[in-house]
């Protein structure tokens, strides 16, 4: 994962479980009682998504809602984060062999 960034990482969950009141491990948990599409966190920052989390809650949305969306956020970013990751790998590793 990026050094620099907290998105889509195990980091922005417990910032999100944090903001939510609730315990890490009851993430998986709240998603599945989720009956509804999930709630959409588009900031892929973790410190926005803290942000839209807090007015979510604000508005009155339940929290298995808005740990759904957390969920499909994370879920969405997984491809990114890979690419960073393997482009940084292949990068260093051109520079040990030459």
């Amino acid at each position: 994962m990026y050094d620099k960034c907290a998105a889509g990482t195990g980091r922005f969950l417990d910032i999100a479980a944090r903001n939510l009141e609730v315990d890490i491990i009851e993430l998986g948990d709240l998603h599945y009682e989720s009956k509804d599409s999930p709630l959409p966190v588009n900031s892929t920052c973790a410190v926005f998504a803290e942000s839209e989390i807090i007015s979510l809650l604000a508005a009155g949305h339940k929290t298995s809602e808005i740990v759904s969306g957390i969920h499909y956020s994370v879920h969405e970013e997984l491809p990114v984060w890979q690419i960073v990751y393997a482009l940084k790998t292949e990068y260093y590793s051109t520079e040990v062999l030459h």
